[in-house]
């Protein structure tokens, strides 16, 4: 345990940079544009069509280019604090200068945007003006979060923003994690931890730093920035306020987040107290700290902080040319994300960009479940819970802040809440690594919803589904390392990859290698050894199927009778069908690479070999008498690979 002390001569001895000095320009190299004349010919001698170079004025930087081209006409458009879920005919309001987190009731606040001014565009405008900024260098409209200005903090200036361009984050297709355990073709996986800070925080601390800093150029009395975290919050506040020079204040449950999450705030210069509680208990330090000292808060009780956060839905839409997903799954701690996704889908669905909202889940630790619970028991009384450990360190939260605002956003989406306990969060997590993701433990979470939610039927195998992803996986390198040596208690870690200790001999290598290639041609080609039995009594025949994927073992036993019957199912790794013919006097038994067919003794196979590999090269496989069971230990050749054919009794 650390312990720190405020006095009231050390805190305030923080001195307030001048002003001028964030903004002061270093010297420049000049710099060089390719320009093209727009008549289609050069400013020189030559007519030819090749772009000439223009030197830009040496003093300019992006920040002056954009002075020069700010347009002079009043900003139409507004924003305010207001009581959330405010009842109808409220008149309690803030200004977004005012430094207030709670309303008079002590209640939570919300940002309302004047919708009837942004109304005054259509909502293809709106698609246009977003689409044409994404991914420029013109300050500050190249980054995801102000490429949507207007929709988050209206009137700021654009001096006053502080922003490493975060967002625009990789909506990564899932194509073999979705193919190969889920039977998906739609899965994506918005990528938020491939952030500046690695984490999807940096989209609301751009705009929680960037007030700020207006508020400090304002003379505000806001003498820094203050937060509890469990991790990320805290490495994207100390990244900004470095960037911005505003002294940033972290208090962190000891001992309860990642060497890798603690050092950023470390190496960002923030000032870091290691308090011996949990995150809950950190979050109660920080909000009496903030409501005595003039230290802005900066967790997700703020308001602002949802703002930016709310545009990685609107670039999920982009991402999809407009079109709305069917499913969006997102992991839950404090519960400020669950809501700032719904706002950002509802925005665009007021404002024309949009016909409906995707269909959230929120997914929770099973170890830290308050929202679940609440779920379940049909949203009767929410009762905090006391937050146990979990590999999802940053959701766990037992006592929610915003758990008012998850609660309206899932009632209104026809929404859905699932846990995950930490053998199905890790597990999933190194089966999503294995597709070649790197997910962070809170991303195993939401794969662990979409699991659960898939096998009861809920989401279709067609359903277009997003899992957001909110850290990245190298910030929690010592779960893994932990998940695949097997080192941790009662997990059976049932898809570890540990490394293989060899001789440096290059026999023992090529022995080595020989084996795992041929395992690999194995499971690529054949994909799984069969298991095979019939049984048969006057009236019916049952086939009992053995399915073997490392530990991974799934078995199913059909009754067949009658006509010709065709069976599909979904396991682990691929789709799989058995075709059966009666009548069950004699039949052959063919082997394919990724599938099999039963057939009538003068028939041919019902179902052919996706790679194109001959049924049986050895000799067919004839069951005369059903009754006397199956062969044993007969060997059926498939293109290069054996497949063992054993009978159970």
């Amino acid at each position: 345990m650390t312990s720190c002390s405020f006095s009231g001569s050390s805190l305030f001895s923080f001195n307030l940079p001048n002003q001028n000095s964030l903004h002061r320009r270093p010297p420049t190299l000049p710099r060089h544009a390719i320009v093209s004349s727009t008549d289609g010919s050069s400013n020189g001698a030559s007519s030819s069509s090749s772009p000439t170079v223009k030197p830009y004025r040496t003093e300019d930087n992006i920040r002056d280019e954009a002075r020069r081209h700010r347009s002079a006409s009043a900003n139409p458009f507004s924003a305010r604090y207001v009581p959330f879920n405010a009842p109808p005919g409220s008149t309690e309001s803030y200004s977004l200068d005012e430094v207030v987190y709670r309303s008079e009731s002590g209640g939570l606040l919300d940002v309302q945007h004047d919708l009837d001014a942004l109304r005054s565009h259509d909502g293809a405008y709106w698609r246009n003006l977003f689409d044409s900024r994404v991914g420029k260098t013109k300050w500050p409209y190249g980054s995801g979060v102000w490429s949507k200005k207007e929709w988050v903090l209206p009137e700021i200036d654009d001096d006053d923003i502080v922003s490493a361009f975060e967002g625009n984050s990789n909506l990564f297709w899932a194509e073999r994690f979705g193919k190969t355990f889920l039977g998906m073709n739609d899965l994506w996986v918005k990528h938020c931890g491939i952030s500046h800070t690695g984490s999807f925080k940096d989209l609301g601390m751009t705009v929680l730093v960037s007030q700020v800093n207006r508020l400090r150029k304002m003379n505000k009395p806001v003498v820094g920035v203050g937060c509890a975290s469990t991790g990320d919050t805290s490495a994207a506040l100390s990244a900004y306020c470095a960037s911005a020079g505003i002294p940033s204040i972290v208090i962190l449950p000891a001992n309860k987040i990642s060497m890798a999450q603690l050092v950023q705030p470390i190496a960002n210069g923030a000032f870091v107290l290691s308090i011996d509680t949990d995150f809950d208990g950190c979050m109660k330090l920080i909000r009496e700290i903030t409501s005595e000292l003039p230290i802005y808060l900066a967790n997700s009780l703020n308001s602002l902080r949802l703002e930016g956060q709310k545009t990685a839905a609107i670039e999920i839409l982009q991402q999809f040319n407009w079109q709305v997903p069917d499913w969006v799954i997102v992991p839950g701690g404090n519960l400020g994300n669950i809501y700032a996704f719904y706002k950002g889908f509802k925005m665009c669905q007021e404002l024309g960009l949009v016909d409906r909202i995707p269909r959230l889940v929120c997914a929770q630790a099973a170890n830290a479940n308050p929202l679940y619970l609440h779920y379940k028991s049909g949203w009767k009384e929410f009762k905090p819970v006391k937050a146990n450990a979990t590999f999802a360190s940053a959701i766990q939260i037992g006592d929610p802040v915003s758990i008012d605002r998850a609660v309206y956003a899932l009632r209104n989406c026809d929404g859905i809440v699932e846990e995950a306990t930490e053998e199905e969060l890790m597990d999933a997590m190194a089966q999503a690594d294995s597709t070649g993701m790197f997910v962070c433990p809170h991303t195993g979470v939401a794969l662990t919803a979409l699991f659960k939610l898939r096998s009861q039927g809920v989401i279709a195998p067609t359903d277009r589904t997003v899992v957001v992803s909110t850290a990245h996986g190298l910030k929690f390198t010592q779960a893994k390392i932990d998940y695949h040596s097997k080192a941790i208690p009662d997990m059976a870690c049932r898809f570890s990859n540990p490394p293989v200790e060899v001789k440096a001999d290059f026999g023992a290598v090529m022995d080595v290698l020989k084996g795992y290639l041929g395992s690999e041609e194995l499971r690529e080609n054949i994909q799984y050894i069969y298991n095979y039995c019939f049984f048969s009594d006057e009236t019916e025949s049952y086939f009992t199927y053995s399915l073997y994927n490392h530990a991974n073992v799934s078995r199913f036993a059909m009754d067949v009778s009658g006509q010709i019957k065709q069976f599909t199912w979904l396991n682990n790794n691929n789709q799989w069908n058995l075709f059966w013919s009666q009548p069950r006097q004699q039949c052959q038994v063919y082997a394919y690479c990724g599938s099999f067919g039963i057939c009538n003794d003068n028939s041919q196979p019902f179902c052919q070999c996706p790679q194109g590999f001959r049924p049986v090269s050895q000799k067919d496989w004839d069951l005369k008498d059903y009754s006397a069971g199956c062969l044993r230990n007969t060997e059926l050749q498939c293109s290069r690979e054996v497949i063992s054919i054993t009978c159970l009794n």
